[in-house]
């Protein structure tokens, strides 16, 4: 052959060879694990290796994305049921804006996220949550926080004078919309964050 180089053991030379060519490598799967899913509210219980104890959880300040395998952009995370979760999802949210190139919803997006965290660790004893943020068509996000728990989120006024109780007060006042569905196996607490 002139005018190309061809290394040995490559499959165009061994065909240059009249050698026959070995099949290509076995195409790998997307990852479409349970707990991948459930973050995307299919529904798939969570495997017991998902159930990390926070001594083996990701460290909070490298959050791990997972990205969606298919519909809208989304990305989720894996945390432990314990208040040090809350910036870790805030972290979350912000990068996954940052890659869509929806910085201007971080502010409102990390606040309903962080109530909702904190709903989640004060109203169930699932081990561990799962926190989404899903593209929407349009400037917006879905904000999800999943748990085994099947007690829905109830919006109840607060007292002027209370510490505590305005999360739900709050969710409702930024969201566009939100709302809970129920599970087999718990909840899907949600919040949509569209710009304004």
């Amino acid at each position: 052959m002139t005018g190309k180089h061809i290394e040995r053991g490559t499959p165009s030379s061994l065909a240059a060879e009249g050698k026959p060519c070995p099949p290509p490598p076995p195409r790998q799967p997307a990852p479409t694990t349970p707990a991948l899913l459930i973050g995307l509210g299919i529904g798939l219980p969570l495997p017991a290796a998902d159930l990390v104890s926070p001594v083996n959880a990701r460290h909070p300040n490298h959050p791990h994305l997972e990205p969606a395998p298919t519909g809208h952009p989304a990305y989720t995370e894996t945390l432990p049921r314990t208040p040090d979760s809350a910036p870790a999802a805030r972290r979350l949210i912000r990068q996954a804006l940052g890659a869509w190139a929806l910085d201007g919803l971080a502010d409102d997006a990390c606040l309903v996220a962080g109530e909702m965290v904190a709903n989640a660790c004060r109203h169930t004893r699932s081990p561990v949550i799962r926190v989404s943020v899903t593209r929407l068509d349009g400037p917006g996000v879905e904000i999800a926080v999943t748990d085994r728990s099947r007690a829905l989120p109830i919006r109840k006024p607060s007292r002027p004078d209370a510490l505590d109780g305005r999360g739900l007060v709050l969710v409702d006042a930024i969201a566009a919309r939100w709302g809970a569905d129920p599970k087999r196996w718990g909840k899907r607490v949600w919040a949509e964050v569209r710009a304004a």
